[in-house]
This record gives C-alpha cells, structure tokens and sequence, in this order.
C-alpha cells in the first residue's frame, strides 16, 4: 500500500486545483518560507479525519478554506482528496485504489467520501485502523511533533506504543463493549422496576376484569329490553305519523286549485306589464330624442363662444410679433460691432506668442548643460558610497565578534552564579518538597476518615427512605381507594337524580306558580311531611301513587288546579282536598293487637308542618308499618274488626278490606321518599369521604416533604463524598508527583555541579580571544573615518549643483506658463468669433420667419368670420326642434299613468290569492313539526342506544327482538332494575379484560428480555476480559521490542551514549505510563528538558525509527524534522532513513540540501502570485548528467528546483508545473 496522489482545491493557500503525485521511495517538498510547503502535509493530516483546528494552525475549522487576496476572492469550499494504491489489499476493501476525500464549506457543512460515495468520518477510521496511517499516527511527524512526544506526559506517550502493537482495534472493541456493557446495565435496572411494577398491576388488573365481566352480562341483558322498548315505541310514531300525512294531502289538493287561480291572474298581469313598458320606451324614446336637441343648442353656443376668443388670441399674437422684429433688428447691429473688435484683439496675441516661443528654447539649452554636470557627480559619489560600506561592513562584523565574545563571557560569568545559586535552590526545594510529602500523608488519612463517617450517614438515611416509601404508599392506596368509593357514589347519585327529572321539575314549577297565586291555599305534600330516617319506604308504600300530590283547603282551589292540569299534561300529579279526606275513629282493641304484633302508627315517624297536622292527621291516621310481617297474627287480622293499613319493609301490604299485597322493595328507586332519602345521605358519606382524602393528602404531602428532605440530605453526603474521593485522587497524584519532583531535583543537583565546572574553564578561552579582537576593531574604526570624509565633500558638491537646476527649472515653468496663456486666450477669442457669426445667421432667418407669420394671421381673420356667422343659423333651427319634442312628451306622460292603475289593480287581487295560500302552508308547516317532534322523540330513542351501546336502530331486525307478554307488561320496570344492578357495579373500565391480557403478555415478555439482557451482559463481560488479555500480551511483546530498537537506533545516531523506556507502573502495563531517559555519550543522565534542539530531534527520530522497524508503516510524513540537524547528523539521520526506503514511501518537507538530494522526486512550493501557493514539480533520475525534458541527476536537481521556485516562469526542461 503507498501513496498515489493528493489533490487539493480551495485549501488554505492552494486556491486552485493542484495535483500531486507520488512515486516509491523519497519525494521531497521544498520551497522558502511562508510559501505553503506545511500546507501539504495538513492537507494529507485533514483529509485523514483531523478535527483539530489547533493542529492544523488554525483558530477554528474554517480557516483550512482559501480566504482569499487583495485580487481574488475568498473560495466557498475546500476540498482534499488522497488516492491511495490498494493493490496488496491492505486495506480491508475489494478496490486497488481507494480514494478518501473531505469536503467543508463555509456554512460549516462537511462531508466524507470514499470512492466518491458520502461516507461517515467512523467509516473511515474503521477503514485505516491499525494500518499505521491516520490523523494522529506516529507516520505523520513535524517539528513540533517531536517536542510533543518528548515534553508529553508519559500516559499521553504511550499512544506510540500502542499503535506500533496493533492494539488500536481491540481498544476501540473494548470501549464499544463498555459502551454497550453499560447502556446493558441501565436498561436492566429499569427492567426490574417495570417488572416489579407489572406484577403489582396485573393483581388490580385481574379484579377489575373481573368486574367488568359481569357488568358486560347485565349491560347486555339491559340492552335487549332497550332495543325492545325502541321497536315498540317506533310502531307507536309510524301509526301517528300516518294519520298526520293524510292531511297534509288534503291541504296539498287545496294548494293546487290556489296555484292555477294564481296562474290565471299573473297571465293578466304579465300582458298589462307588456302595455305599460311599451308606453315607457316611447316616452324614453322622446326623451331621448329632447336631450338630443338640447345638446346640439349647448355644442352649437360652445362653439360661437371659442370663435369669439380666437378671434381675440389671434389679435394679441400679431401685436407680440412685431415686436420681437424690432428686438431682432437691433441685435443683428451689435453683433456685426463686436466681431470688428475681436479681430484687432487676435492680432495683439499672435505677435506676444511668437516672443514667448524663441525665449523658451534658450533656457532649455541651459538646463540640459546643468544636467550633465550633475550626472558626472552622482557617479563619483556612488563610488565613494561603496567604498565606505565596505568599510563599514568590515567594522560592524569586527564589532560583533568582539561584543560576542564579550556577551559569550559575562553570560558565563552570570550561568556561574545562577549555578552556584541554583545549587543551593535546589538543596532548599528537596526540604521543602519533604514537608510537603508529611502534609499529603496526613491530609490523605484524614480523608479517609471523613469517607468512612459518611459511608455510614449515608447507610442510616437509606433505611430511613425505605421506611418513608413503605408509609407513602399505604397513603397513596389509601387515597386511590376514596377516589373510587367517591366515583362509585357520584355514579349511584347521578343515576338517583336523573329518575324522572323532568316531571319533578315541571311539577315544583307548578307547585312554586299556584302557591302564589292561590296564596298558601296550595302546598306540596312534600313540604308538608318530614319523616324520620330509615322510614322513607313507609310513606311511598302509604301514599302510592299520591307521593308527587298537592294539597288544597278548597273546592274552588282544587277545580282551577284540575283544569290547569288539564291543559298542560306534562306530569302525574294527584289533588288532595283538606276539607273532605275522611278522619279515623280510634279502635282500642284493634291497636292493641297491631302493636302486640309490632307495627306502629307511621304518624309516630313523621313530622307535619305546621298548620297541616290535621290533614296528615286524616292521611295517614289508619297506617301503621313494621319490619316484618307477622304471620302468627294473620288469622287475627282476618277476622278481626281491622280498618287500618299494614305495612312492613319486608315487603307486605294489608289493607282495611282483607287483601294482601307483595310489593318490591328491592328497586327504590321508583319510591319518592326513598329516593330523596338516599340521596341525602349519599351526598353527606361523599362529603365525608372527601374530609377524609384532603386528610390524607395532607399525610401524603408531609411523607413526601419527609422524603425531600432525606434525599436532598442523601444527595449532599454523596457529593461530598464525592469531592472527597476527587480530593483523595488528587492528593495521591500530589504524593506521587512530589515523589517525582524530589527524584528530579536530585538528578538536577548532580547536572548541575557538573556544568558550573565547564563553564569555568570556557570563560577563560573566551577572554583571550576578546583581547585580540579589541586592538582590530580600533584599526578598522580609523579606516571608515576616512573614507566617510571624501564621501561628504562629494555629497556638498553635488548638493550646490542640484540647488543651481533648480533656478533654472523655475524660468523654464515661467516661460512656458506664460506661452500656455497666450495659446489659450488665442483660442477663446476664435471661439467667441465663431458664436458672434451663428448669432447673426439666426436673426437673419427669424426676421423671414415674423414676416411669413404677419400673412397667416390675416388669412385666418376672415376664416373666423364665416364660421361665426353659421353657427347663428343653427341656434335658430335647433329651438324650433325643442317645442315639437315637448308636446308629443305631455301626451305620452297621461298614457303612462292610466297603464299604471291598471296594473296596481291586478296586483292586489294576486296579493290576496298568496295570503290563502300563506295560510295553508302554515298549517301544513305545524303538521310537518308534529311529525319533526314525533322523528325527534324516535330519534332520541335510537340515540340513546347509539350512544350508550353504539347501535343503529335502523341496522337491527325487528324479528331478532320479539317481546313475550310478560315483557311487555313489565318492561319498564325490568329495564329500572337492570340499570340499578349495572350502577350499583359503579364505573367500570371496561377494557379491563384486555389490559389484564396484555399486561400478562407484557410480563411474560419482560421476564424474556431480562433473561436476554442478563445473557448479553455476561457475553460482553467475557468480551472485555478477553480483549484484556490479548492487548496486555502484545503491548508488553512490542514494548520489548521497542526497547531494544530504540538502543540501538540512538546508539547509532548519537555514535553511543544509552536509552530506554521505562513504565511508571509496571503491575498494571495496560494504564502505566511511558517515561524516556536518555544519556548522550560523555553525559550522565539528563532532564530531557536539559537537551538541546538537535539532541531531542535525534532522541525523537531514534524513537520513530524503532517503531517503524517494528511496526513498518506504508508510508511516512516528516515535515521540517531535520532542520534542528547540523551537518553530521544529517548524514547520520539520512543513512538511517534509506534503510526503509524498501518498505516504506517517504514524503519529506525539509529547506536541507542533502536531505533534498536524497529524493527521488522533487516538488517545489512558490508564491508567483501573493498569496496563492503553486507547485513546481522536478523529476530526478540517477546517473551523471541532465538532458533537457528528461530526468534530473540528483547533484543538479536542488540546484534547479530552487531555480523554479524562484523563477517559475523562467522554468524549461525538466521542470514542469
């Protein structure tokens, strides 16, 4: 695999399309500073997945798009594609060559391709991982790399390591393992809370499907009489309806006869319209005809009028043109004058002209001798100049050795005493570093103590949080269940209420209206009785079908209440009159018996108002009640002499005449008093009910505050123990940094020492030196003081020559000045010469034109004469015209009003014929209504069952529901008790039976997926461990390796010395850190901070080395490394670097000469245009000479690679771009 070619568009300096192509072995980038050479290598860097703009040299990702120079404009886009040859297949794709492209416009928009299709950015780092390329590899290296790899922290160094293993694969498969291991984790914990939440519901669950189990029976039993009762009802409205349709026949048949009189009279009234409007187009006829007239006498009088003012206008315009004849003539004079005096004018210029002329031609010659003169000086003077920077040059570089070696001294002589001084630093800093240690222990076991204190805070609010959601959730059950007692009692409330609603209502209205009017003859018998609780049913059972009655005191009361009753039949009610309901005589034997037999008298439960105790007296004085009847003492009531009523709740009825009857006591809903009684005491159990939620949820509410509280306190200890375990972290770090930090400054003291002695003995060479250059510098000081004498006597002969030119330029800007004005004032007057000739030419054609005029106003005099006169004919004729229109209009106006009373008359014999046929549609309408009313009550009827049971009465078969006789008689009251016995169920979700089905699915498939979660986290636990293992094993294998090349590779550079790697901690070699320590030959062990640039380049490049032998990369980027180099350690870097050539494809950026030798092929960066980076590009070919258009011999081929840089344009041969 290698590199085939980078093309690049719009990318920072390269704003045109720019090709580069890469051939095996060592290509080389040259070019000088700042013309775009590192522009190539972030290329290949950002087409490769970089998303640091920092790396790049960039503030933020735009910047990599051309922004564009003082002429061209800034470029929407940038664009790199790389093409890579894939011919060994080692990349894991089927193509021999892969072309990775990236593409980022302006707007912040980016995209990947691979082989021109949009791809991901993870796409293609799977597509290069472990192949030893990429963004970050080590094969992309640039100067400031490789103070990166040696200034980085040893965790962040061991990167180098791992990819040099291959491990980079395992340890993206192990973190998306951990990924996936603990996305496994959440979704298991709330697995097993909704687990432990399902089980509890499907228990409720399984008791509400119950429940609407046996309601869906009753609801439907209850359906089947509805739907029986609708048919019945629908049989009822067809009869009705079909009575009422024969009269609407009949009054259709009385509608026809009215339609045909109607046709008759609108025949008539159609044939007089026809009249009258025929009369009306006559008489507009001649009104037309009149406002003809009219207009010709007003067109005939606007035009003697405009005759008359042009008669006028013409007048006036004969007066204005002589006039202007006068002004014309009087011009024409004076401009003849003045052409006479412009002409003497003109001769007086020419002559000062000619004069001007012939003396500027003498100074010119004048000026061209100083010229010369001045010419001759400068020459001499340049000489002069350049013998004195000789000599200055020559002083300066004398100088600057001497204050080098000057400098060189005292900054000895001052490392000495900073030596000195940084000893004793350092012996103060390993003291204070001591300390330093003792405090991180101590602070570290207290710590530790504080974390344990915590721990068992942290154990006693959690037991106190179990107990507080044991007690919040008794109070949250225990609030549900009020909630349904109190739906169930609204239920049985509302369907209490709702029992005959309507008559209840009409029949308290009519109560409220005849109280008033009657004035307290007339009360309710409701308002009358209060009886005791408990007894309700007794006085339903007493009064029968008198529980909705009212009470009058007189006969009159009574007969007016009957006939409003009468008249409005919109509810039962029965009359109760005070003054005939007959009294009981009390029979001592007889109640004796009833109360032996334990009823009695119902008067002892009830409470009459006051004033109407003696009608309840006479109502209810021969009833008495029990719980159950006593048939011991049947026989006895038989014979006895009884006149009372016996009532028990058992459901008993004996009357005064010996029968006895069974009544229902099991629907109360169709008893009054029961009804009301219940309802009372529904509403005060859900007043009380409410009382007892609104105290529980103030119980809830303070067990929730409770619980707020606990875990806001739980949430404190454990962030603060949190912080505590950071802090512990942190101080460790402290403790093994401070462990560091000591280990250094002894390695410092030692390094030290060792310097303050060599630099002592160069300070005294230094000196020796110093001296012998002082005495040069003296003498050569001397020799510019000379040459600067003669070079300012040139200077002041010059400067007296040049102030003489001067003088003389002034008269030649005078002369000419003077000439230029007389040239100028000769032209105006030529100018004004010729205006004054075309001034009298046009006065000349105006006096022709005025007299033609004065003709035509004449001719158009007597025009207007004769028109004036015609149009006094015509006013004359048109006024005889006027009188005969009027007359024929006054005839034709009494015609008109004669048609019109005709037809008014006609009109109101119609009008009378539609208001016989209003009323019969009227009464027709209200019959239509009776049918709409009969419809609307059928309508509600299929309604109700649409609504409630979601059935159309039209889609269902009569004969599916046929009635037997003794449904028929008792439907209503079937379909009372079957609604009691669904509302007594309350509300009941009826979807229970599948929630209850699809909750038990759901169980049993969440039981499921945590078998398959659990599976899963067991798969990838094994997973990591295994990836574990395999990369410990190669890390440690390559970092053997590793330590072993990078010897040798050092040695090898650095002609001996030692090196090696060390891990931090090598228990744990999978998160240990990298440390290098490094001894150049004749050193002792450094500081790597210590080394100087060409000493880290080579530290850095030995270390590369050492990865490439062991992990060979396809191909390598080195921009600039070699620049720290001095000549011997490029030869040595250079002769280490063709070792791989072989294996590995070489792209160097580099301003060396003998690295750029090295290549064998040659690119040129250059900047013909500011701004705007291009490449030249130079083939080398081995061998001893250079043939136009062929490859170049390496020894000539930087030579000429320069060259085309410089001067791209000059370029022939070999050199192409």
């Amino acid at each position: 695999m290698r590199l085939k070619k980078l093309e690049i568009v719009g990318f920072k300096s390269f704003a045109d399309k720019t090709d580069i192509f890469f051939d095996k072995g060592v290509t080389c980038i040259v070019g000088p500073n700042g013309c775009g050479k590192s522009n190539v290598s972030d290329s290949i860097r950002w087409v490769l997945g970089e998303r640091s703009a920092k790396i790049l040299r960039g503030s933020s990702m735009e910047d990599v798009i051309f922004n564009g120079t003082e002429v061209r404009k800034p470029l929407a886009f940038a664009e790199v594609s790389l093409t890579i040859d894939n011919s060994d297949h080692t990349l894991p794709i089927e193509y021999n060559d892969v072309t990775i492209a990236r593409r980022l416009y302006r707007t912040g928009e980016s995209e990947y391709l691979l082989n021109k299709t949009v791809c991901r950015l993870k796409d293609l780092q799977d597509l290069i991982l472990d192949t030893g390329i990429g963004s970050s590899s080590y094969s992309m290296i640039e100067q400031g790399r490789i103070d990166y790899i040696l200034k980085a922290d040893p965790e962040e160094r061991r990167f180098l390591i791992e990819e040099a293993a291959g491990i980079a694969k395992f340890k993206a498969k192990k973190d998306e393992s951990i990924r996936k291991l603990e996305r496994t984790e959440d979704n298991l914990k709330r697995l097993n809370d909704i687990v432990l939440e399902v089980q509890k519901n499907i228990q409720y669950a399984e008791r509400q499907a119950k429940r609407a189990e046996k309601y869906k029976v009753e609801l439907e039993r209850l359906k089947s009489l509805e739907i029986k009762r609708a048919f019945l009802f629908q049989g009822q409205i067809a009869t009705q309806t079909s009575q009422l349709n024969e009269k609407i026949q009949f009054q259709k048949n009385e509608l026809g006869r009215l339609e045909t009189v109607l046709s008759e009279s609108q025949a008539q009234l159609a044939q007089q319209e026809i009249s009258l409007r025929d009369v009306l187009d006559r008489y507009q006829q001649k009104e037309s005809e009149r406002y003809g007239v009219l207009s010709k006498i007003e067109t005939n009088e606007q035009k003697s009028q405009f005759l008359r003012e042009k008669k006028i206008e013409i007048a006036q315009q004969r007066g204005q043109v002589l006039q202007e004849q006068d002004q014309v003539n009087q011009s024409l004079g004076a401009g003849q004058q003045k052409k006479e005096e412009m002409e003497k004018l003109l001769k007086t210029q020419e002559t000062d002209l000619s004069s001007c002329q012939d003396r500027l031609t003498q100074v010119q010659t004048t000026l061209d001798a100083h010229e010369s003169s001045i010419q001759a000086c400068k020459e001499v003077l340049e000489q002069c100049r350049h013998d004195f920077l000789e000599a200055s040059q020559a002083t300066i570089h004398t100088r600057n050795e001497y204050q080098r070696h000057r400098s060189l001294k005292e900054n000895l002589d001052q490392q000495c005493k900073r030596g000195e001084s940084e000893t004793s630093r350092v012996s103060a800093e390993i003291a204070v570093w001591d300390q330093r240690l003792t405090n991180v222990t101590q602070l570290i076991e207290t710590n530790e103590a504080e974390y344990r204190s915590l721990e068992q805070k942290l154990s006693l609010i959690e037991t106190q949080l179990s107990e507080q959601t044991r007690t919040r959730t008794a109070q949250e059950e225990k609030i549900r269940q009020i909630q349904l007692s109190i739906k169930e009692k609204d239920s049985r409330l509302r369907v209490l209420t709702e029992v005959d609603e309507h008559q209840e209502t009409s029949f308290h209205d009519f109560i409220a209206e005849n109280e008033a009017e009657q004035q307290g003859l007339v009360r309710d018998l409701k308002t009358v009785l209060k009886v005791a609780e408990g007894k309700e049913w007794a006085l339903d059972i007493a009064l029968g079908h008198f529980v909705r009655s009212v009470i009058v005191q007189d006969l009159p009361t009574a007969k007016t209440l009957a006939e409003k009753l009468k008249a409005r039949r919109s509810f039962t009610t029965g009359i109760l009159l005070q003054s005939f309901l007959p009294s009981f005589a009390s029979l001592p034997d007889a109640e004796a018996m009833y109360q032996s037999a334990g009823f009695s008298p119902l008067l002892s439960f009830v409470s009459p108002a006051s004033g109407w105790e003696e009608a309840v007296s006479r109502i209810l004085g021969n009833i008495y009640v029990a719980e159950q009847f006593p048939f011991q003492f049947l026989e006895a009531f038989l014979q006895g002499d009884t006149r009372a009523f016996l009532i028990t709740q058992d459901g008993f009825l004996f009357t005064p005449d010996k029968k006895i009857f069974f009544w229902n006591n099991t629907n109360r809903m169709e008893f009054a008093f029961s009804r009301s009684g219940e309802v009372a005491r529904i509403r005060q159990e859900i007043d009380q009910l409410r009382l007892d939620m609104t105290s529980a949820e103030g119980n809830l509410e303070g067990v929730a505050s409770g619980q707020r509280n606990l875990l806001t306190e739980a949430e404190s200890s454990r962030a603060k123990k949190t912080e505590l375990l950071i802090a512990r972290e942190s101080l460790e770090t402290e403790k093994k940094n401070i462990k560091e930090r000591l280990a250094a400054f002894q390695q410092e003291m030692d390094l030290t020492q060792s310097e303050l002695q060599d630099m002592v003995r160069e300070s005294q060479e230094i000196f020796g030196k110093e001296t012998h250059l002082e005495a040069e510098l003296r003498q050569k000081e001397a020799e510019e003081s000379r040459v600067h004498g003669i070079q300012m006597e040139k200077e002041n002969e010059l400067q007296s020559l040049l102030s003489e030119r001067e003088n003389v330029l002034l008269e030649v800007q005078q002369v000419r000045s003077q000439t230029e004005q007389y040239q100028q004032g000769i032209h105006h007057l030529q100018d004004s010469m010729r205006l004054i000739a075309q001034h009298i030419a046009k006065d000349n054609d105006r006096l022709v034109f005025l007299g033609e005029g004065l003709a035509r106003f004449d001719a158009k005099d007597v025009e207007l004469a004769e028109d004036e006169s015609r149009c006094h004919g015509m006013a004359q004729e048109y006024q005889s015209q006027l009188r005969e229109v009027d007359l024929s209009l006054e005839l034709l106006r009494q015609e008109k009003t004669e048609a019109e009373t005709r037809l008014e008359q006609q009109n109101q014999a119609i009008h009378a014929s539609q208001e016989k046929q209003k009323q019969i549609q009227e009464a027709q309408h209200q019959i239509s209504l009776q049918i709409m009313d009969l419809d609307y009550q059928f309508k509600n009827v299929a309604e109700r069952l649409l609504q409630r049971y979601r059935l159309n009465l039209t889609d269902l078969d009569p004969q599916a529901y046929p009635f037997t006789p003794e449904e028929l008689q008792n439907v209503e009251e079937d379909i009372a008790r079957l609604q009691t016995k669904v509302d007594s169920l309350g509300t009941v979700n009826l979807l229970a039976i599948e929630e209850y089905q699809e909750l038990k699915q759901r169980y049993d498939f969440l039981v499921a997926q945590k078998k398959d979660l659990e599976d899963a986290r067991d798969s990838l636990m094994e997973a990591i461990r295994k990836i574990n293992r395999t990369t410990k094993q190669l890390f440690e294998d390559t970092f053997a390796q590793v330590q072993v090349t990078f010897r040798e590779y050092y040695q090898t550079l650095f002609r001996g010395g030692d090196a090696r790697l060390t891990l931090i901690d090598e228990e744990h070699p999978l998160d240990s850190g990298i440390d290098i320590v490094v001894r150049p030959p004749g050193k002792k062990l450094q500081n790597m901070s210590l080394l100087s640039g060409g000493e880290k380049a080579l530290t850095a490049v030995a270390l590369l080395f050492a990865l490439f032998k062991i992990r060979p990369s396809p191909f390598c980027l080195l921009d600039e490394v070699d620049a720290p180099l001095d000549e011997a350690n490029i030869d040595r870097f250079l002769a280490v670097l063709r070792s791989f050539v072989d294996t590995t494809q070489f792209l160097i950026i580099t301003h060396n000469r003998k690295t750029i030798a090295m290549g064998d092929s040659l690119y040129g960066v250059t900047m013909e245009e500011p701004g705007v980076s291009k490449i030249v590009s130079v083939k080398v070919r081995s061998g001893d000479e250079s043939v136009p258009g062929e490859d170049l011999h390496p020894s000539v081929a930087t030579e000429e690679a320069m060259r085309a840089i410089q001067h791209p344009q000059e370029t022939t041969g070999a050199v192409t771009s």
